[in-house]
């Protein structure tokens, strides 16, 4: 899977810019991620990370923000999107550029 998302990431550098995620979210392509986090609708702040975290908002934009959380040597890139499943592929497809261990998706559950 990994050489056909290489291929995908080439071919929007052949039309695109490159640095799509530090462009999109201001996250670093030189820094190894022990985790991305990724959260439609959510920020670190809303979930009051800050608390026990640092966290640092690298770039927001209308819909979409990056963060760093930071705590005991871990860092953690954090981006927020908007909700629906073609978000989530382009924002992810973006950070393909990024090197992280471990993704951790967050959803927002309606019950009645």
């Amino acid at each position: 899977m990994k050489e056909k998302l290489k291929k995908i990431v080439d071919k929007f550098h052949q039309y695109n810019s490159e640095h799509m995620a530090a462009q999109a979210f201001g996250l670093s392509e030189d820094i190894t991620y022990d985790a991305l986090v990724v959260a439609p609708s959510y920020s670190p702040y809303k979930l009051h990370i800050e608390n026990q975290c640092k966290v640092t908002t690298l770039k927001e934009g209308g819909y979409i923000a990056g963060y760093l959380v930071e705590k005991d040597g871990l860092k953690i890139a954090w981006i927020k999107i908007g909700s629906s499943a073609g978000n989530l592929i382009d924002h992810l497809a973006l950070c393909a550029e990024l090197t992280f261990k471990r993704i951790i998706f967050t959803y927002e559950g309606y019950y009645s």
